[in-house]
């Protein structure tokens, strides 16, 4: 049935529940059906209007406001299910942990509002770069954490070159300035003898501590069988 109730009338059907009983006649047989219609429009459309409310909650609560990317807390929890995941099925996966390379001196010399900008776009622009299976977060200040799910160092090789030469190649214009930057990287292969996914994550670290003592703007590999 259409909606003609004012109230509800946003929708362009009626919402309903309906009840169907049989009618007896003198004689004891059924020839006819009763059938009873409940306009429900405004609970369902109601109950509608929670779920998506409930469904933003959600996606505010795991995501970051500036770059739009999961939040550490998320990422974090998708890291545990995921390096679950590869030890139980023996599957390939890789980590990418990657920073700014002297960002505290870029905020100082340009504000911290040039700072987020460069933050939102990079974010904005490596994502693109992704598959929709990899999970991508901003881990917090200016270092991002890639899950590269299904996929074999070599892999995160080409994502982590591929993201640096983005950084390399980016020029942020902001209020007048030019602003040039480049990232450091860590790569860390899924290792059935990590003993939990934060020891994965820091081996992924440690490679990109050596990529910024190493001169910065390149990317490291983890040596797993260090492990």
């Amino acid at each position: 049935f259409k909606n003609y109730q004012p109230i509800t009338g946003l929708e362009d059907f009626m919402y309903q529940n309906t009840t169907l009983l049989p009618l007896k006649g003198v004689n004891g047989s059924i020839d006819q059906v009763c059938l009873i219609i409940y306009d429900v429009t405004d609970v369902a459309v109601n109950r509608r209007q929670l779920q998506a409310a409930n469904a933003e909650l959600q996606r505010l609560s795991s995501t970051d406001r500036l770059t739009g990317l999961y939040n550490r807390g998320h990422w974090e929890e998708m890291l545990r299910l995921d390096y679950a995941r590869h030890r139980r099925y023996d599957s390939q996966a890789a980590l990418v942990m990657f920073d700014i390379d002297h960002f505290k001196n870029t905020n100082d010399t340009f504000g911290h509002l040039a700072g987020d900008y460069i933050l939102a776009n990079l974010g904005r622009l490596a994502h693109g770069m992704l598959r929709a299976e990899d999970v991508f977060a901003r881990y917090g200040g200016e270092e991002f954490a890639i899950i590269l799910n299904d996929s074999t160092v070599e892999d995160a090789r080409i994502v982590a070159e591929r993201i640096r030469q983005l950084a390399q190649r980016l020029v942020v214009e902001h209020e007048g300035e030019s602003i040039n930057f480049t990232v450091s990287l860590g790569l860390a292969q899924f290792c059935s003898a990590f003993k939990g996914p934060l020891a994965w994550l820091e081996c992924a670290d440690k490679a990109l501590y050596d990529a910024k003592e190493s001169g910065r703007n390149q990317y490291r590999v983890y040596d797993t069988s260090q492990r």
